[in-house]
This record gives C-alpha cells, structure tokens and sequence, in this order.
C-alpha cells in the first residue's frame, strides 16, 4: 500500500518537473491544465472518453448528450410558459437525455453518470452562480460564440481558471444544483460580444 502511494506521488513529482521545466524553456505549445483536467476525468473513468456524434468545431455544434436523438427538450428557448411561470424569458433549453443517450452513450455505459460534453473546441471555466447551480461556461475558440451548461452536479474543469478543451470531451455530469425543477441541462449559446443569446436548437443536428 506504502508503495503505490509512494509511486503515485514520484508520478505527480516527475510531471511537476516536466512542466516547469518546459515553462523555463518557453515552450507553451502544452498547457499546464491540461494535467489537472485529466485527473479530474480520471476519478469517474472517463479520460479517454470521446463523444464521437459531437464534430470537432471552433462554435457550438450538436447538443450537449451528443446529437437531436440524445436529448428530449423539457423548455424551449423563449418558452412561453417558461415566461408565465418564471416572469422572464428562457435564454437558453432545458436537456434531459433520451433512451438513445441511455442506450449509447460511452460516458455514461462506463460510469453510470450522465456525462455532459463541450459542444465547441475552447477555454472553459467552472462557474457557481448566486443561486448555487454549478455551471461551466466556454468561450469557444470562434471568440464570437460562448456555450453555458447550467445545473451540474459535479464539473469535471477545475475551478479557479480557464482551461483547454475539445468538442466531444466531458466537461460535467448533469444535476439538479441551484434552483432547478429536476435533473437537467440548461444550455444556452451566447454572443459574446452583442450578449444576445440564441436559440441552441438551430446549432443542434
């Protein structure tokens, strides 16, 4: 047992010399996050997994369970009665997953989680917003569109700075946190730089 805890701790040692010494190089082509991301990803199993229906893309493309047949909408963007219920308009859908999510999923056969992924190649930081819902927010890399996954129960980023992440890789796995009616995504797309938000259907195939 003294053992491998003594060669888990040489392991993040010889990765800690590795990367500071590339920082004293100058080299920056690998970041430092990326480390940690993969740690975090490491204690549900889910490092090297991949959602293959999500395309490699520097905006917003597919849906958050991986296409149009791994989600069902639960509240539209703009939902009318989202608006009478609530007083304000819907920025966003709210996502639960499907049977098809259920049936094939490789985040979800393997950890028994309900996996969120990136749907854009970005920057993404873990988030807690006022009301105590966990959120990841990424800045993809089009620096025009940014996409927002509201109400996880665990963020599979680290909290505390931007780090790098593709299309397809998991970022959260899906909750109820904040105020929230049940387990699901709120997933909006926003413009960056208007601050208009779209409806995330139209970038959903």
């Amino acid at each position: 047992m003294l053992r491998r805890i003594y060669l888990e701790v040489f392991k993040w040692l010889l990765l800690s010399i590795f990367f500071v010494l590339l920082s004293i190089c100058g080299i920056s082509d690998i970041p430092l996050s990326d480390n940690e991301v993969y740690a975090y990803l490491e204690q549900y199993g889910l490092e090297n997994i991949n959602n293959p229906k999500i395309v490699s893309n520097d905006y917003p493309w597919g849906s958050p369970f991986g296409d149009k047949s791994d989600q069902i909408i639960t509240a539209g963007f703009h939902d009318e009665q989202y608006y009478n219920t609530y007083g304000r308009w819907h920025s966003g859908i709210d996502i639960i997953p499907s049977n098809n999510y259920y049936n094939t999923d490789p985040g979800y056969l393997k950890s028994g989680e309900v996996i969120i992924y990136a749907t854009c190649n970005g920057k993404a930081k873990a988030l807690l917003d006022q009301a105590g819902a966990l959120y990841i927010y990424i800045l993809c890399n089009d620096k025009v569109h940014a996409a927002l996954y509201v109400h996880n129960k665990v963020n599979l980023i680290p909290k505390g700075e931007y780090y790098t992440v593709r299309s397809g890789t998991p970022i959260a796995i899906m909750g109820e946190s904040g105020k929230a009616y049940g387990e699901h995504v709120h997933y909006a797309i926003k413009n960056v730089k208007t601050g208009q938000f779209y409806n995330p259907q139209l970038y959903i195939f």
